[in-house]
This record gives structure tokens, C-alpha cells and sequence, in this order.
């Protein structure tokens, strides 16, 4: 692995926890496409780095098996292998640390999410001017809300699990450079790599999910103002005069005025 690629990996790694923080900071009304395209770019990044860690797994795994051969419990014969695999090692906590990171972006988000769908409803209510209990519960979205509460409680759970993985490989025995030694480890970090992959697919999915399902909310209110205003529309053209005891004008009247 080269000088420059580990250099971008942090840099990657200080985007992916500074923006978060001004993620949260900045969210006075809620944006899903933007929430989105910040997560989607940081996990194409992570997906990258984490097949390039697979690539390293398999060409050190052929390596051992090679050793294997020769001696069951024999030193590495080669320094750089080992180095590699320290270099894997430190490469898969930072890439636990980044993955964290953005489930709690997504968490944080789905949490405000929830809350702003519920306050959204008691504005609206409010502003109404004939606000009751009922009628809010009417207004509150509860798909949406049921989506984004499991949503953050589903990242808390995935933070976890990534936490642990990271007790894991801290744990890992890399001082003890036998056969058997390497092995244990490569075959921890295959399974952990594999295992980061899968949650960033689960993300993507589940932020694609909470889009679409905000979208069709917002088609859904957009439909419904377009409907009234069509009906007043059709109102206007099918009757010209207005019909009341207390507005009786028409163009003939004006003119003579």
C-alpha cells in the first residue's frame, strides 16, 4: 500500500467525522437528497477501501498458505509481509472508525427525522387556528416516523456492532508471528471486512429507502394542493358570476360606474 493512498484514507476519515458534526448542526429544515449524497459519496469511498483490504487479505492468506507448507510454526521469513499485515490491521480499525462514523450520521438524521415529522404536525394543526389532539394525530405521518425510528435504532445497533469489531481487532494477537498466529488474523479481519461491506450496502439501502419514502410524502401533499387548486380552477371557468346576497356585481355594472 502506498504513502499516498494511506494519506487519503485519513483524509477521508477527518470528512467523514467532521461532516457529520456540521451535518447535525445544520439541519433547521430536513433535507433527505442531501443526507443522501453526503452518505452515498463516503460510502463508495469505504466500499473502495474495503475491497481494496479484501485484495490484501487473499494475497497474504495465499502467502501463509504458501509458509504453510514449509513449516507449520515458522517465523515469516519475509519483513514486508508482516508489515502488511500490521498495515491491514491498522487499515480495517480506521475503516471501522469511518463506518461508525456514518451510521451515526444516518442515525442522527433518522432521530431528527422523527422528531421534525411529529413538530411538523403540530404546526400545521396549530396554524389551523382549530387545533386538537385528534386532528394532529391525523396530520402525523406515521410511516414516516415508524421508518426513521427504527431506522436510528437500527444504526445504534450496527454502532455497536462496529464498536465490538474494533475491541476485536485490537485484540488481535499480531505480536505472535507464527503460521498460526497470521492466520487467526487474517481469517478475524476477512470476516470483518466482509461484515463492514455488507453494512454499507444495508445503509445505502436503507437511505435510497427513507428517500423514496419522503419523496412520495411530499408527491402526496403536492397532489393534494394541486387538487384543490384545480377544483377552484374548474369552478371559475364553468361559473363566471358569483351567486350571493352579498356580492351581486357584474362587467356591465362596472362599466357603468
Amino acid at each position: 500500500m502506498t504513502i499516498c493512498t494511506n494519506f487519503l484514507k485519513k483524509i477521508l476519515i477527518l470528512f467523514v467525522m467532521f461532516s457529520t458534526l456540521k451535518v447535525n448542526a445544520s439541519y433547521m429544515v430536513f433535507d433527505a437528497s442531501a443526507l443522501r449524497e453526503s452518505i452515498s459519496q463516503k460510502v463508495a469511498a469505504m466500499e473502495q477501501w474495503a475491497t481494496d483490504n479484501a485484495h490484501q487479505i487473499q494475497q497474504l492468506q495465499e502467502l501463509v498458505n504458501t509458509y504453510k507448507l514449509e513449516a507449520q510454526n515458522s517465523v515469516m521469513p519475509m519483513l514486508s509481509a508482516w508489515q502488511d499485515l500490521q498495515s491491514l490491521h491498522e487499515d480495517s480499525l480506521s475503516l471501522l472508525h469511518a463506518s461508525a462514523s456514518v451510521w451515526q450520521e444516518f442515525g442522527d438524521a433518522n432521530r431528527y427525522l422523527a422528531s421534525f415529522k411529529r413538530a411538523d404536525a403540530w404546526n400545521s394543526c396549530i396554524q389551523s387556528g382549530k387545533c386538537n389532539f385528534k386532528k394532529t394525530l391525523h396530520l402525523i405521518d406515521n410511516t414516516a416516523i415508524d421508518f426513521a425510528t427504527k431506522s436510528y435504532q437500527n444504526a445504534e445497533l450496527m454502532q455497536e456492532k462496529l464498536k465490538n469489531q474494533i475491541r476485536e481487532v485490537q485484540k488481535l494477537n499480531l505480536e505472535a508471528r507464527s503460521s498460526t498466529g497470521r492466520a487467526a488474523s487474517l481469517d478475524a479481519l476477512s470476516k470483518i471486512n466482509s461484515s463492514i461491506s455488507s453494512s454499507l450496502v444495508d445503509l445505502n439501502l436503507q437511505t435510497s429507502t427513507m428517500v423514496k419514502l419522503l419523496s412520495h410524502d411530499l408527491a402526496a401533499k403536492n397532489n393534494e394542493d394541486l387538487a384543490g387548486k384545480s377544483s377552484y380552477e374548474n369552478f371559475m371557468q364553468t361559473d363566471t358570476q358569483v351567486r350571493s346576497p352579498h356580492l351581486d356585481l357584474s362587467i356591465n355594472d362596472l362599466i357603468k360606474k
